[in-house]
């Protein structure tokens, strides 16, 4: 779910001032109705941003000079959410799905196959236009050789758990021909980012549309 139809939730938000100082601002983001869905409270400390409320709680950290409601709205999502130092999934707001991971995974194996092995698919399959699972299909006989599996043992090969058993199945020397001599630089993919960051920034953006000069 992106940015644009997140904020569509505080379409109907309005922001209050709790307190504004120089150096400390706090502001509440609530449904004019009163209802604390989706409901936002931000504390700025000059270049801290808290976020507590009904869509997580979440600590953010530029620097020591103030930050302003414009700045934090323009923020893209990757940035903004490497600045959070902590919130409920720690501190980088990613978590690890295995299904989500396992997809991953298979994407780039049968991508790098195609383009290592080509010559042994099919040349009457169009690559461009099949799906994730026609491609690993198109492409199993050539992993079940180099691996010395049977089409069984495929069917759990990109399945794990956890993101520990994922990154040494990137890592692992046997692998190198389906992810590379540096598969472990695919490791930082393996998680998604969690909704919480996209909440507070579709939030932000929202505020700063309906009262740019807040803060």
């Amino acid at each position: 779910m992106g940015i644009d139809e997140i904020k569509s939730r505080f379409k109907n938000h309005v922001l209050t001032e709790v307190l504004n100082t120089e150096d400390l601002k706090v502001f509440e983001f609530r449904n004019s109705n009163g209802s604390g869905n989706c409901y936002q409270r931000w504390i700025i400390d000059r270049g801290c941003l808290i976020v507590r409320g009904d869509n997580y709680d979440a600590i953010y950290w530029w620097n020591n000079s103030g930050i302003t409601l414009e700045f934090l709205a323009n923020c893209d999502l990757g940035y903004f959410n490497s600045k959070c130092r902590a919130d409920k999934d720690g501190n980088n707001q990613k978590v690890y799905e295995p299904e989500y991971a396992q997809e991953y995974l298979k994407e780039i194996a049968v991508e790098r196959i195609y383009d290592e092995c080509s010559d042994e698919i099919d040349e009457a399959i169009k690559w461009d236009e099949i799906s994730l699972s026609e491609k690993l299909d198109a492409g199993k006989h050539i992993i079940c050789r180099e691996l010395n599996i049977d089409d069984y043992e495929l069917e759990s090969l990109f399945y794990h758990e956890n993101i520990y058993d994922a990154c040494s199945f990137l890592m692992d020397q046997e692998n190198e021909f389906m992810f590379g001599i540096d598969g472990w630089e695919y490791a930082n993919n393996l998680e998604k980012l969690t909704m919480t960051p996209k909440m507070h920034l579709a939030a932000l953006r929202v505020a700063f549309e309906k009262y740019p000069d807040a803060f």
